[in-house]
C-alpha cells in the first residue's frame, strides 16, 4: 500500500487439476467477496479483480460502486465465458459498471489472438453503450494512471 503498487486477484472460478490438490487449489478462495475485506483495510491499495469475479458478476459490481470501494477495479479478460456471463448477466452496461471502473487484460496464452480479443470486447463493449472514450479509458487510459504511467 506505501509503495502505491497495486494488486491483481484472481477471481471466480479456476480449473483445478490433479497436481494441484497438495497445493489446496480451489475455487473457494477465489471469491470476488473476499477483496471486501481488503479494500476496507487498504483503502490506498488498488485492488484489480480478474475475470470480472465470474460467474458473479452482480457481486462484482456491487464492489465497484464508488461509494462503497474506490480501489476495487474488475479485469474484463477472460475471453467468451466472462463476455456472454457479463450480458446474461446484465451487468454490462454504463449505468451498472461504470468505465473509470474497468481495465482490459488478456490471458488465453499462447496461439490466441490478441487483436481478435480486442476487437470482439470493443465491438461488445460499444453495443452495450460504453462509447469511445469509455473504451479508451477501459483498454489503456484506466491502467495507465492506476500504475502511475500518466
Amino acid at each position: 500500500e506505501k509503495n502505491r503498487v497495486p494488486i491483481l486477484f484472481h477471481t471466480g472460478l479456476v480449473s483445478v487439476v490433479p497436481e494441484d490438490a497438495e497445493f489446496g487449489v480451489g475455487s473457494a478462495r477465489m471469491q470476488i467477496v473476499y477483496l471486501s475485506t481488503i479494500a476496507a483495510r487498504f483503502r490506498k491499495l488498488n485492488l484489480f479483480a480478474a475475470h470480472f469475479g465470474w460467474p458473479l458478476y452482480q457481486m462484482a459490481a456491487s464492489l465497484t460502486f464508488d461509494w462503497m470501494f474506490t480501489n476495487i477495479f474488475l479485469d474484463i479478460c477472460g475471453g467468451p465465458n466472462v463476455m456472454v456471463g457479463m450480458i446474461k448477466a446484465g451487468q454490462l452496461e454504463p449505468s451498472i459498471i461504470k468505465s473509470h471502473k474497468m481495465v482490459y487484460g488478456f490471458d488465453s496464452g499462447a496461439g490466441s489472438n490478441l487483436a481478435n480479443d480486442i476487437m470482439l470486447w470493443d465491438t461488445t463493449l460499444a453495443n452495450a453503450g460504453y462509447d469511445k472514450n469509455d473504451r479508451e479509458m477501459i483498454f489503456a487510459k484506466n491502467t495507465e494512471k492506476l500504475l502511475g504511467l500518466r
